[in-house]
């Protein structure tokens, strides 16, 4: 990974540390996570509208891959509300970014995406896989499987292959938009047109799954006058940060390392909460901070 990755992907971790501790005081709902993806997709809307033909213009290939992006991403988004309603940031958070680690690395390699991944950062992956696992736990000696068979560790399973589909099959959509055989876009306009597509189709596959969960059809009215402020500033963090994530997946040589390093707002997010929102300071959860951050270390150098 190149500086310009690892400067990019540093900042999104922190916008996206600050998205997620403003949606776990808030207990989001789906309609939460649907006024947030809405807002950020009007705010991109004219970067579509003025660029009408070059985006009508775009392969037809494109738009399967932009479709099922989207079911992943509101996937991700309705699984990580569930979870944030019934269980703590410090556990949430690490299982949701430690397993896209895995499994996106283990998905492009039996696809042959990108290039190989090296031994040295194969051992960076599983070091940063191994920190998450440490993060929920309270004492050394209390590990065992039941702390992940929980509600919380199934949701933020879910939310993990929400997160693992949508970075792979963007990063595809994104290489579409970005051939410079097309000619269509600059670097920096592709990747905004890009998340403004995703965007749409995320809206539309939550909108999809409001209209059937009877729940979250009885609480939308409510919540959009309720929480409006907190989803629209949390609008703007999740499509900056995503947006920066874009922008350095033409900075590395396997999308794998993207979703490696990423997990940078792991520790970050450990130390916020603690600060942020007091939760407990635990030797594991430490310990597995300081894990992560060697393995982010081997990846970014690799």
């Amino acid at each position: 990974m190149n500086i310009t990755a690892i400067l990019l992907l540093t900042v999104s971790a922190f916008i996206h540390v600050i998205w997620n501790i403003i949606c776990k005081r808030k207990s989001p709902t789906q309609p939460f996570f649907f006024m947030s993806s809405l807002t950020s997709t009007i705010i991109l809307s004219p970067f579509l509208i003025f660029n009408l033909p070059q985006v009508i213009a775009l392969p037809s290939s494109l738009w399967l891959l932009i479709f099922i992006s989207g079911i992943f991403m509101a996937l991700y988004y309705v699984s990580l509300a569930a979870a944030y309603r019934t269980s703590d940031m410090s556990i949430v958070y690490p299982l949701t970014r430690s397993i896209p680690v895995l499994l996106v690395a283990i998905v492009t390699a039996l696809l042959g995406q990108g290039k190989p991944i090296g031994h040295v950062a194969i051992a960076g992956i599983i070091l940063v896989a191994l920190g998450c696992l440490l993060l929920p736990m309270q004492r050394f000696h209390d590990w065992n499987l039941s702390n992940y068979a929980s509600t919380a560790a199934l949701l933020a399973l879910l939310a993990g292959i929400g997160t693992t589909g949508y970075t792979i099959f963007d990063n595809l959509s994104l290489a579409i938009i970005r051939d410079p055989t097309l000619g269509l876009f600059s670097p920096t306009l592709a990747t905004i047109i890009c998340l403004a597509i995703i965007g749409i189709s995320s809206v539309f596959w939550q909108g999809v799954g409001i209209l059937i969960i009877s729940e979250a059809r009885r609480q939308f009215i409510p919540e959009c006058i309720r929480q409006w402020r907190s989803a629209i500033i949390t609008s703007i963090g999740i499509f900056t940060a995503y947006g920066l994530t874009l922008a350095a997946m033409s900075h590395v040589t396997n999308v794998s390392y993207i979703a490696a390093f990423r997990q940078v707002s792991i520790p970050i997010g450990t130390v916020a909460g603690i600060i942020f929102l007091k939760e407990p300071a635990h030797l594991p959860r430490i310990t597995g901070a300081l894990i992560i951050l060697t393995g982010l270390t081997i990846i970014a150098l690799t």
